[in-house]
């Protein structure tokens, strides 16, 4: 096939995915196995030769992963994605389910999240396979099922994959998924915006600080509710913020972006221990930034009586907690023991630790940025950074020295606002870019 039958069936295989609402939810009774079904059958229809050619394994019932061999197996590639969705409002200005396609862009929901990265891989490597170029080393696509609610439950796809993989004795040599993100250049100070590479994750925890009471009528309270001391705590949590840390992410991040940096901040990241007191001053202000280098704890919850005029038997919030690498969940609890009220209990509805963070002094990093910097030239300044929210790929650290997650998309940096919301969107320009680093990787990695 040439060029433009590739991007036909490139775009035709995007519009078909997008036309199944694969949405997961929390219960998983309400998710439609025939929809995830035909949503496969429509990437199988689209590319045959990866359903043909590749030893498939299927994990609770919809996660597929494709193996694909080559004449070795020391170093293999795994190229991650998810084709589950989040939900749609009523107030979208175009179908989001039909693929939609205007002025040069397509819009659905998953488009960005991540569809579009998942036909990108099938694309690519489709078109490895129709050149009858053999495989060096063995290539692996994890296609998961239920990354928006299921990455840490226990019919998470993605370590079903990881636990199958780890249980016949495979290290993947380079693990991709999604996560990249853009930062202006003035967040910075560089003279070049930055795209960022994922190489590790922050750890997670939700936990409940709740106070149990009588109750009883508001007309004779107590000399506090039970909501008070939960609040105190609350407060506290917000109004003391966890200690900046200059994390190994951030350090590597700082050093790349140095040469591109004004004075004095290009001397700051070239010695960043030296100078930690400064690059927390400018981080601090940057509520983005500061996610970077910290611990964040907010309330994101809370409850008490079920009516305004009875005192509640329960009053209590919810601490949503991102852990920082240096940190561990136990010492989330040691702090929130140390500062909470005698009545108050705490529980811990999920916790997860940080990852641990991608190797990068051995190049394998450096070719992911160079192919990236091959396909985008105008992004001149590609960086290491901790990710600060969660991804699938958590879960590939126990089976890999290089997981990155990476947005092959640069599109992304002007609709990242359309992901999980209204109209969400992809350029097939961009679209067509994806394509092209993903064969890039391939060529750098399994040829």
């Amino acid at each position: 096939m040439n060029g433009n039958d590739t991007m036909k069936r490139s775009v035709s295989a995007l519009k078909a995915i997008l036309s199944y609402p694969t949405i997961s939810y929390s219960n998983r009774s309400l998710m439609d196995d025939a929809i995830f079904e035909g949503c496969v059958n429509a990437l199988s229809s689209h590319y045959p030769l990866i359903f043909s050619h590749a030893q498939i394994s299927t994990f609770h019932k919809h996660t597929y992963l494709f193996h694909l061999k080559g004449k070795y197996s020391d170093k293999p590639l795994a190229l991650m994605g998810h084709y589950d969705v989040v939900p749609v409002s009523k107030t979208w200005s175009v179908p989001p389910f039909e693929g939609h396609i205007q002025d040069n862009y397509i819009y659905g929901r998953g488009a960005l999240d991540m569809k579009g990265h998942l036909v990108a891989v099938f694309e690519s490597v489709e078109q490895l396979l129709e050149s009858n170029t053999p495989l060096l080393q063995d290539l692996y696509i994890m296609m998961g099922h239920n990354e928006e609610t299921g990455s840490d439950e226990n019919d998470s796809g993605a370590e079903a994959m990881m636990m199958h993989l780890k249980n016949q004795g495979v290290h993947l040599h380079c693990v991709i998924d999604e996560g990249g993100d853009f930062l202006d250049q003035k967040h910075l100070h560089v003279s070049e915006d930055i795209h960022v590479i994922g190489i590790g994750e922050k750890g997670y925890m939700d936990i409940i600080a709740m106070v149990n009471d009588a109750g009883g009528h508001s007309s004779t309270p107590p000399n506090q509710s039970a909501l008070v001391e939960p609040m105190q705590l609350g407060v506290y949590v917000e109004t003391h913020k966890f200690k900046p840390y200059l994390n190994p992410a951030v350090k590597e991040m700082l050093k790349r972006c140095a040469p591109f940096a004004s004075f004095p901040y290009s001397l700051y990241y070239t010695f960043p221990t030296l100078f930690q007191p400064f690059i927390f001053q400018s981080f601090l202000k940057d509520r983005k930034l500061a996610a970077h280098i910290r611990t964040t704890a907010v309330t994101t919850m809370s409850g008490g009586s079920s009516s305004m005029n009875v005192l509640p038997q329960q009053g209590w919030i919810n601490l949503n907690v991102r852990i920082s690498p240096h940190q561990t969940s136990q010492d989330i609890l040691h702090f929130l023991n140390q500062h909470k009220g005698s009545q108050v209990i705490l529980k811990t509805d999920f916790a997860n630790e940080p990852t641990k963070l991608s190797v990068l002094n051995d190049g394998v990093f450096d070719v992911v940025a160079s192919t990236l910097k091959n396909v985008y030239p105008h992004m001149k300044l590609v960086v290491p950074a901790l990710m600060i929210a969660a991804t699938d790929a958590r879960y590939m650290h126990d089976i890999s020295d290089h997981v990155f997650r990476v947005c092959p998309f640069d599109s992304m940096k002007e609709d990242k606002h359309t992901v999980h919301a209204d109209d969400e969107r992809l350029s097939l320009t961009s679209f067509e870019k994806g394509i092209d680093f993903f064969s890039q990787l391939l060529s750098a990695f399994v040829l």
